[in-house]
């Protein structure tokens, strides 16, 4: 009669009395066992097919998984309770690999490439240490969200573009953001918090920056009266007019032509004896009224980079 096993690794456990002369036979296989845990690797190459992994391949530290996929795939865990490190180092991050337990509906999916940490608890299979921690953000360089997140039973990561999620789905997130609304962040520049500083006001520049998540602003602006400053300008124009003419007494003629030597004229005619003052004048203004410009917009868009999309480790 074979020995049981226990739950999680399915180690045997022999009786008392039981393994007569043979009692190394299950406990050298038990060492085995817990060696491979240890360190043993187990590598599949994938395609476009489901595979179901043993007992024996589970019983291991490293699951491996090589190959150009053409399909999403599905690796079914062994009967072993444990962690696992997963290498998912196939080609094509076109299609998904998820991993699923022999019992239980919950899974994962393996972001490709690289290396996650990942356990079974006997239900759901979960990512173990995956950064940043809950609450933070990351950007993907991606524009939509990839498929190995949306995938998930419980996708990892949520887009931040102003949709609400449910606090019962994602329990640790809501204590941390206290609500249940993520931030919008597309197409918005991401500041910290102003902190009492005053460098982010409402007045000053439209947004107040003590509210987290609150979002404003403008990547132009058209200035109007009230941008600019308050200056005076005259209403009226005086102007004062005094010339000093050269006149001939003799035939009371004056002389334009030759204004003297203040008019920059020719010389001081001949039986000229005295000067003549015309205080006056005036100035018109003609032409149409210039309105100074189109109104176009003023660019504030300070330097910048366009990458993908912003998201927040959720669960």
């Amino acid at each position: 009669m074979p020995d049981p096993a226990t739950t999680n690794l399915v180690l045997a456990v022999p009786t008392r009395g039981s393994d007569s002369g043979t009692w190394d036979t299950p406990v050298n296989g038990d060492m085995i066992i817990l060696d491979a845990c240890a360190g043993s690797v187990t590598t599949k190459s994938l395609t476009n097919a489901n595979i179901t992994l043993s007992t024996t391949e589970s019983q291991v530290s490293i699951l491996r998984f090589t190959g150009t996929m053409t399909g999403n795939v599905t690796v079914l865990l062994g009967a072993v309770i444990k962690s696992w490190i997963v290498e998912n180092l196939t080609v094509n991050p076109s299609f998904v690999l998820a991993i699923v337990g022999s019992t239980g509906t919950g899974r994962v999916i393996m972001p490709p490439p690289g290396s996650s940490q990942i356990y079974w608890d006997g239900t759901n299979v979960s990512f173990i240490n995956m950064m940043p921690p809950i609450g933070c953000f990351v950007d993907f360089g991606t524009s939509t969200v990839p498929s190995w997140i949306t995938s998930c039973s419980v996708p990892p990561f949520l887009a931040c573009d102003g949709s609400t999620y449910s606090s019962v789905t994602y329990p640790l997130l809501f204590p941390i953001i206290t609500t249940n609304t993520l931030p919008d962040t597309r197409g918005r520049a991401r500041f910290a918090l102003d902190g009492g500083t005053g460098r982010i006001t409402t007045g000053g520049g439209g947004i107040d920056g003590t509210n987290r998540f609150i979002g404003g602003g403008s990547q132009n602006v058209i200035l109007t009266q009230s941008n600019f400053p308050n200056l005076t300008f005259p209403t009226t124009l005086a102007i004062s007019d005094t010339r000093t003419w050269r006149v001939s007494t003799g035939g009371q003629q004056v002389i334009i032509g030759g204004g003297g030597a203040d008019f920059g004229g020719g010389g001081q005619g001949a039986g000229v004896t005295g000067d003549v003052t015309v205080i006056g004048g005036s100035i018109g203004l003609t032409g149409g009224t210039q309105t100074g410009g189109s109104g176009a917009n003023v660019f504030t868009m300070p330097p910048t980079y366009i990458g993908g999309i912003t998201m927040i480790r959720a669960a």
